[in-house]
């Protein structure tokens, strides 16, 4: 009995000195690495293993970013434009000017990557539904228990017997050879 009580106390030293190393790697060790000179070990805790991402979050994550991608560039479109000056047409109207500082050419310029911008926004708006949809198909089939495809195809039957598609006859090899032959695979 007294051997157990003396292994209980070892035990709860052990656990005390697990709880004082928790701590200190907790608390002070972070306190230290962010002096200047202290040896970084943030690598440590990440994780060794990357976490595996499904072919469908990956999709969903490529389409969130190129949505991200789509905004930013319509803010730099907004940014980037400049209103064209009319005021500022020369007094000779037919003397030869260069084709970037006209206001037709500014504003087709203009027009042009607006147009481009709609069509690549169009394009991932289309993107995001098609997994929008993919997703509410998944869902429907999970509440409804109903099947998204099935597959029905008709085997040639043999000319002896006709084969019931209800009933599993076991075949003798023979005539298993038979009917390999009636579908063309022998």
């Amino acid at each position: 009995m007294e051997g157990l009580r003396e292994r209980i106390r070892e035990l709860e030293g052990a656990v005390r000195w697990l709880r004082e190393d928790n701590r200190r790697a907790r608390v002070v060790e972070p306190a230290m690495q962010s002096r200047v000179g202290a040896p970084k070990m943030d690598w440590l805790a990440e994780p060794l293993l990357s976490k595996t991402r499904t072919p469908e979050q990956q999709r969903r994550e490529t389409v969130k970013a190129e949505g991200k991608e789509v905004l930013s560039e319509l803010l730099e479109l907004v940014d980037g434009a400049k209103p064209v000056d009319l005021s500022a047409l020369p007094e000779n109207k037919l003397a030869w000017q260069p084709a970037r500082e006209k206001p037709r050419f500014q504003l087709l310029k203009q027009a042009e990557d607006y147009e481009a911008w709609a069509a690549w926004r169009d394009e991932v708006l289309k993107q995001a539904k098609g997994l929008r949809n993919r997703e509410q198909v998944k869902m429907q089939a999970r509440q409804t228990g109903k099947v998204a495809a099935r597959v029905n195809f008709l085997l040639p039957t043999l000319p002896s017997e006709k084969v019931q598609d209800t009933a599993v006859r076991i075949v003798e090899p023979g005539e298993f050879d038979d009917l390999k032959e009636a579908i063309g695979v022998a």
